[in-house]
């Protein structure tokens, strides 16, 4: 810690700081052997004296209350090698006035001045250090200075709040700012993006979108965050975005990013069930982890539901409790945590999460999307989109609550997570036929050349076996619930061009995610293309599908 108990301190690191300082007080010795004798005693008795009248510490106080240079006054330094010269010439001046009175009042005057200058406490207070910090900042500096050197950065980047930005390049000139740090901006993340996060960091919040911080602190190639101790809600929202503390000081925690890895722990340390899937895509080079969940069919305490449907609601909540006797709304308030804390890329929503569209029941998943930070793709299905048993609602104000979820795009048919080696594609509604512009937008998805992964929430039937549609029948009152010819759900002609895409024998689909079953099934729906249909998630499974390189 390189606290600074005196003044004497002060020159000491201002020297130790300045190697040619040491040069220019040896040219001044130098100097001085070269004057009289007797010029050589004035000069030097001048110079302790001026020595004594202004570098020290009670001269320091009252010169920087003076001249209102207290964060500067180190500065003055580079005077010392000089002081002796100017102290002789100051002194030959004196003897030239030969008027006693002129002394006295010139003496007099000096003395008037000193007096008129504040003497408080607080100004003759010394200085924590030749840097002017408070000694809470002082620490933050001294952790960042070590944290670059052993990463052996030439220079850092930090978002802190104010107080630590606008002084702490006087202790280290490589601690940099964001540029973007200076450009006025308010609080939507439209404009001033890195001052937003600052206010957010300050004040205790974690209301911005997860997306924008993760593109600010990228773009501006943010290396440390620094949050005060008291900052809870703000410490946890960006741990939750992967920055971990890396130093704590007695008033700040230092964070930095670190690279997120998945595991699936906190889903078995929750006493969740996990289905695992495993598709092998030969030629990539990198791992992908996504979390699938389906049919949680999240029922609320709801005034639109007709009365004469209240008993049948009743017995459809106490249906789709989860295991433990909760609800699957109570569920769903605890879930959002869990899987952000597996780092998974992306969260897949594969429909009937809500059992019936309604205001309540959209608020409620809502509330668990918005916090959700992780990446997340939610095709819909006819229990997220129809309000079944409500009265007062139609299916057109059904939509309209959606276009607030997940993408700006007012629920679009199709929905495309594009990954650097693979494209994610979502078929919105697909207990309906696909429309045209859909297709196409399919077409085009499966046009560009990387493979794709199908999150739907109705099946396509098996073309290899019948195990699907015979399970379906088994569960399902003789009713095969996927698509497909001699099934519940007959194509139409876009519906059953997609379908020959997706069976086609150099289809880039290579794995379709579903649910609508309530049962888990897994097989080739042909040998080119795996299928997988998950248990529902009022049951308290989560699906975990890794995507690997074979």
């Amino acid at each position: 810690m390189q606290t600074v108990n005196g003044f004497g301190d002060m020159v000491q690191q201002y020297i130790g700081q300045n190697i040619l300082y040491i040069f220019a007080i040896f040219a001044w010795f130098l100097l001085l052997s070269q004057w009289k004798k007797q010029e050589r005693r004035v000069a030097l008795m001048a110079a302790l004296l001026l020595l004594a009248a202004v570098f020290n510490p009670w001269s320091y106080q009252l010169l920087v209350s003076f001249t209102k240079q207290r964060n500067t006054y180190y500065r003055f330094f580079w005077l010392i090698p000089c002081e002796g010269l100017a102290a002789f010439f100051i002194y030959e001046s004196l003897q030239k006035i030969r008027n006693l009175k002129h002394r006295l009042l010139l003496v007099s005057g000096i003395c008037i001045g000193l007096l008129c200058i504040s003497t408080s406490k607080e100004n003759w207070k010394l200085p924590e250090n030749s840097y002017q910090l408070s000694f809470d900042i002082l620490e933050v500096a001294e952790q960042l200075k070590d944290l670059r050197t052993e990463s052996g950065q030439d220079q850092i980047t930090i978002i802190a709040d104010t107080n630590i930005s606008n002084v702490i390049r006087q202790y280290d000139g490589n601690i940099c700012l964001p540029l973007a740090n200076y450009q006025f901006g308010g609080m939507d993340g439209t404009e001033g993006e890195v001052p937003a996060v600052m206010v957010m960091l300050m004040n205790n919040q974690e209301h911005l979108d997860a997306a924008m911080v993760k593109e600010t602190l990228a773009s501006n190639e943010v290396d440390y965050l620094v949050i005060s101790i008291n900052n809870d809600i703000s410490l946890s929202y960006m741990q939750r975005l992967h920055w971990q503390i890396a130093v704590t000081t007695s008033a700040y925690h230092i964070l930095q990013y670190q690279e997120p890895v998945f595991h699936t722990e906190p889903l078995t340390a929750a006493g969740l069930k996990t289905e695992e899937v495993e598709v092998v895509i030969p030629g990539l080079t990198e791992e992908y982890h996504f979390l699938f969940l389906a049919d949680l069919h999240i029922i609320t305490e709801n005034n639109e539901i007709s009365p004469s449907e209240l008993e049948n609601i009743q017995s459809r909540l106490l249906w789709s409790s989860v295991s433990d006797g909760a609800t699957a709304a109570e569920y769903w308030g605890m879930l959002p945590d869990i899987l952000d804390s597996c780092s998974a890329d992306a969260v897949l929503l594969g429909g009937d999460m809500i059992d019936f569209c309604s205001s309540s029941n959209i608020a409620c998943l809502k509330q668990g999307l918005d916090r959700l930070i992780t990446p997340y793709l939610y095709v819909r299905a006819d229990h997220d989109l129809k309000p079944f048993w409500c009265q007062g609602i139609t299916e057109e104000q059904c939509q309209s609550l959606h276009i607030d979820i997940g993408e700006s795009d007012n629920n679009p048919e199709v929905w495309c997570m594009e990954l650097p080696e693979l494209c994610v594609a979502g078929i919105n509604n697909s207990t309906e036929q696909i429309s045209e512009n859909a297709l196409q937008q399919m077409k085009e998805i499966l046009s560009k050349g990387k493979p794709v992964i199908l999150l739907t929430h109705v099946p396509y039937k098996s073309l290899i076996d019948d195990s699907l549609q015979k399970a379906s029948k088994k569960v399902w009152q003789e009713r095969a619930l996927v698509w497909g010819k001699d099934c519940n759900y007959q194509p139409d002609q876009n519906t059953e061009e997609l379908m020959n895409l997706i069976y086609a024998e150099n289809s880039p689909v290579k794995e379709i995610l579903c649910g609508h079953l309530h049962f888990s099934w897994d097989g080739y729906i042909t040998e080119n293309t795996h299928e997988h249909v998950f248990s529902p998630a009022f049951t308290q499974t989560v699906g975990v599908i890794t995507v690997k390189g074979q």
